[in-house]
């Protein structure tokens, strides 16, 4: 699609024509009630049932028993700054062909 949508008037009028039929649809007009009106007031309705069926408890029972843990987590205190600090063993970054003596350098970023 080389040519955009409103370069040609025939396209423009039809994309405005679509977008006002939709916003008819979802909104209304004067005589009629669009969608979202129809929306909003199943919700309002539906919100009247529902409170009218259950009054509001702020500390609601659980629906089913809740199994306590009997471990008990001992703090021992601070960490040491030796435990905080990561060995990285078991990883080299070092390439496995590189080998000083036959030549081989390390080039940095801004080297390329």
């Amino acid at each position: 699609m080389s040519k955009s949508i409103f370069q040609s008037p025939k396209k423009a009028l039809m994309m405005v024509g679509a977008t006002m039929f939709g916003a008819v649809i979802l909104v209304g007009s004067e005589d009629r009630e669009g969608a979202l009106v129809h929306a909003a007031a199943s919700v309002e309705n539906n919100a009247a049932k529902a409170s009218a069926r259950q009054e509001f408890n702020a500390n609601p029972q659980p629906m089913r028993q809740v199994q306590r843990s009997s471990e008990v987590i001992e703090i021992d205190g601070w960490a040491e700054d030796t435990d905080l600090i990561d060995d990285t063993s078991g990883f080299d970054p070092t390439p496995d062909e590189f080998d000083p003596a036959d030549g081989d350098e390390y080039y940095l970023e801004d080297e390329f």
